[in-house]
């Protein structure tokens, strides 16, 4: 597979633009939910403007422009952007520690209102 399209008019945050990077995959992608948060805009892949109704000749130059760099698997190497960008960001440890930090955050906050309403 050269590249990814999701057409998608609602979505969480597509665990599908993450996977398919992961695999060395550029995706198109409408702004549905956090699908912008999931690539590098015009490096691994490219946000059409609208979910209701993409533009299909923008979606069609797109995907041809990142079929055409679907040889070039330099960026999704250990070592390269849109790699160090998965794993800043979607990595399971990177997820983790953004859970467990917003927990304790909340946690904290929690006890600092009782503590409030206590005095």
């Amino acid at each position: 597979m050269d590249v990814f399209l999701l057409l998608s008019r609602y979505e969480g945050l597509p665990n599908v633009l993450i996977e398919a990077q992961y695999m060395g995959v550029r995706v198109v992608t409408t702004p549905a939910g956090g699908a912008s948060e999931c690539l590098i805009n015009g490096t691994t892949g490219y946000v059409l403007e609208c979910c209701e109704q993409p533009c299909l000749d923008n979606l069609v130059m797109r995907a041809h422009e990142l079929a055409n760099r679907a040889g070039d698997r330099s960026l999704f190497a250990l070592d390269g952007a849109g790699r160090r960008f998965l794993d800043e960001n979607f990595s399971i440890p990177q997820m983790l520690k953004s859970f467990v930090s917003c927990t304790a955050s909340t946690c904290a906050s929690e006890a600092d209102q009782l503590q409030s309403q206590a005095a």
